[in-house]
């Protein structure tokens, strides 16, 4: 991936880690401080050194903290601080045009746009936690509670663009499924390419006697990006015959 440059006055940046470095660097020196776990989600971005969708991820980051950053007016009034944010913008769009001219056709992975709404503010976007990882992880936006045998819609905070052609299916974590008796009711629920509003997770206490708790950032669900097949409708006078045929429920044995 080329590495890609813009000249602001008084220097160059270099890539998007260069703008998260600078705008912390006069947040703080108004006295806005920028978490230590926060921060460290900027580190170590180094242009040709991540795969193009990590990449969009870590400059998508950025832009987030420019975001977040604006929302301080000691911050958002200095001239400084606006040439990164637009440097910030100009990056991640300068990173989508060298993917879509040189790495797009090596890229066999959806690109999925999360929007943070207010609830989520200060929560991860959802991400694969490790390599190889099927689902990305879904965060509650809100403490609750799931009563013993209840079940309830918890808001993660966000609202997401599907490319066409794809779902989002949200499926249970297997750990508080096993530990807790806690899944996900209409598993998988289904996010359509369409839909713009906020992802929610119903949730559902399979147990008896004990309540679950969630505390706000609490990992609750996973979400998993597969393609759709559309299919042609027909209405026909008859269908082809089979060896089952119309063998329904229990029809080929008990075991």
């Amino acid at each position: 991936m080329r590495e890609m440059h813009r000249s602001v006055p008084g220097g160059s940046i270099a890539d998007p880690q260069s703008i998260a470095d600078e705008m912390r660097r006069i947040a703080e020196g108004v006295g806005v401080d920028v978490d230590a776990d926060q921060a460290d989600q900027y580190r170590g971005f180094e242009p040709g050194s991540f795969g193009c969708h990590e990449a969009l991820d870590r400059a998508s980051i950025v832009l987030e903290m420019a975001e977040y950053l604006a929302s301080h007016p000691a911050v958002a009034i200095r001239p400084d601080f606006k040439r990164y944010a637009d440097a910030a913008a100009e990056a991640l769009a300068a990173l989508y045009s060298a993917i879509g001219d040189e790495h797009l056709k090596d890229c066999d992975m959806p690109a999925v746009r999360f929007k943070r709404l207010p609830l989520g503010e200060g929560l991860p976007l959802p991400c694969y936690a490790n390599p190889g990882d099927s689902g990305m992880d879904l965060c509650a936006a809100e403490s609750c509670v799931v009563t013993a045998g209840g079940r309830l819609r918890v808001p993660t905070g966000f609202a997401a663009e599907i490319p066409a052609g794809y779902e989002g299916q949200i499926r249970p974590r297997s750990g508080i499924a096993a530990s807790h008796g806690v899944t996900v009711l209409n598993t998988p629920g289904t996010i359509d390419s369409a839909f713009r509003g906020m992802i929610e997770v119903l949730l559902i206490n399979t147990g008896i006697d004990k309540a679950f708790y969630i505390t706000r950032g609490d990992r609750i669900a996973q979400l998993v990006i597969a393609p759709v097949v559309r299919a042609e409708v027909m209405e026909v006078g008859s269908l082809s015959e089979t060896e089952r045929g119309d063998g329904g429920f229990g029809s080929t044995g008990q075991a």
